[in-house]
């Protein structure tokens, strides 16, 4: 069985190795290769690009952190989306905030033309969303 994430191949065998490094080539071969990207963008009651893939690139996804308040005694929600799956999501009350940071043991690949979005649903949502990752060539 082999693993296949873009230019991250393995075996099952291997990534799984009791030296646990095994992929540490592929991350030594981003930072080196890629260019650092802190993405970020905020909405109230609608939806913001943070990011549209290069032609030419891939995105990988490594981190990101969503914050959210509702603001005036209603509900509503506010999601972050990576080519069109919703990777986050959260719910809020009246006066509701909601802050969460986290990472991806294996980074959220994206391709040119594929897009980073925050987006609120409410009139009173606010969404901000960071996200962090490597653009290398494709």
């Amino acid at each position: 069985m082999v693993l296949n994430f873009g230019f991250l191949k393995r075996s099952v065998e291997e990534a799984l190795s009791p030296s646990k490094d095994a992929l540490t080539n592929d991350w030594q071969w981003i930072v080196d290769n890629g260019t650092l990207k802190l993405l970020d963008g905020e909405v109230t009651n609608g939806t913001t690009t943070l990011y549209t893939v290069p032609a030419g690139k891939i995105f990988y996804m490594i981190s990101m952190n969503l914050s959210s308040k509702e603001t005036n005694s209603s509900t509503g929600a506010v999601n972050g989306k990576a080519a069109g799956i919703v990777f986050i999501a959260n719910v809020l009350q009246a006066n509701d905030t909601f802050n969460y940071s986290g990472s991806f043991p294996i980074p959220i690949k994206l391709t040119a033309g594929q897009t980073i979005q925050v987006i609120s649903y409410g009139a009173n949502i606010y969404g901000a969303l960071r996200v962090q990752g490597y653009e290398v060539s494709a």
